[in-house]
């Protein structure tokens, strides 16, 4: 959450374009800032009150507090990431564990209430409604090595990764998962070879929306990972400075500001074009 969203209290934090609910179980501080995975899960409720009048100063506290847990975790998580998950000793082998590997070869769907990949990518683009709402398909489409929110999705594998990466037509559509996503958020790619991408023609109206829908910050992150897994930090990194670019020289999607800074620039692997976008956004800051 940005810090004007903190300091607004828990009712501007749990608000459906926050990504929360009221009674919702979520585990969050995120270790992966991804989809709400985490450590520890914690149920959060709304409260009428609190930050009103004599608690104001209670809340400034919290809230404080409560960025310094978020940048924390944020940096332990893009430690493990960026070194390949060391404290991971071993992955089953595919024979155990390939739901990821055959979802990406259209053998199984995604659950739950998904489709086959291929399905997706044909009838759910441009269904930003539906891309809003279903929150099962999107660690489908774009596995990580951690666990996330839904139950039926498994997380990436070595063995899985390292078969995917031989199989040309799986990048390609993970490739096609990436640019329905950019769609959605009001982008679209020119050149999966260079990764160039550009604003999509409802860039507004999506612009608008995700400047202020918080669980599609962790969604961009887990892309983000999983490109990375995946052979394609070109498109990472392209991504991200587009992104930089859209904050710091067009004044757009300002409030995604802090998710840019503390999650999706740290977890670009490629180390000159990480330092070269947080130099920018640092400069940005401090205009």
């Amino acid at each position: 959450p940005s810090l004007a969203q903190v300091l607004q209290g828990p009712d501007r934090l749990l608000s459906p374009a926050a990504g929360g609910e009221v009674g919702q179980t979520r585990a969050y501080p995120s270790t992966s800032h991804a989809e709400g995975e985490g450590r520890s899960a914690v149920t959060i409720r709304r409260s009428t009150s609190f930050g009103r009048g004599a608690l104001a100063p209670l809340r400034l506290v919290l809230c404080v507090l409560w960025l310094t847990c978020c940048s924390m975790w944020a940096s332990q998580d893009t430690e493990d990431y960026l070194a390949g998950y060391p404290s991971v000793s071993s992955y089953p082998p595919l024979q155990q564990a390939r739901c990821n590997l055959d979802f990406y070869l259209n053998r199984i769907p995604s659950e739950p209430d998904g489709d086959f990949v291929d399905v997706i990518h044909a009838e759910w683009r441009g269904d930003h409604g539906k891309l809003e709402a279903h929150h099962g398909y999107i660690q489908f489409l774009f596995p990580i090595r951690e666990h996330g929110v839904n139950d039926l999705a498994q997380p990436l594998t070595l063995p899985e990764i390292e078969e995917m990466l031989r199989t040309p037509e799986i990048i390609d559509r993970v490739v096609r998962s990436f640019d329905l996503m950019l769609d959605f958020y009001g982008m679209r790619l020119v050149s999966p070879k260079t990764g160039e991408i550009k604003r999509s023609r409802s860039w507004r109206r999506r612009y608008q929306h995700l400047n202020s829908s918080f669980h599609n910050y962790l969604r961009i992150t887990r892309i983000l990972k999983c490109l990375g897994e995946l052979g394609l930090e070109h498109l990472q990194a392209a991504w991200v400075e587009f992104l930089v670019t859209e904050v710091v020289e067009h004044g757009q999607l300002g409030g995604t500001f802090q998710s840019l800074r503390d999650f999706w620039i740290p977890v670009v692997k490629d180390d000159e074009a990480r330092a070269e976008q947080s130099a920018r956004i640092t400069k940005g800051t401090c205009r």
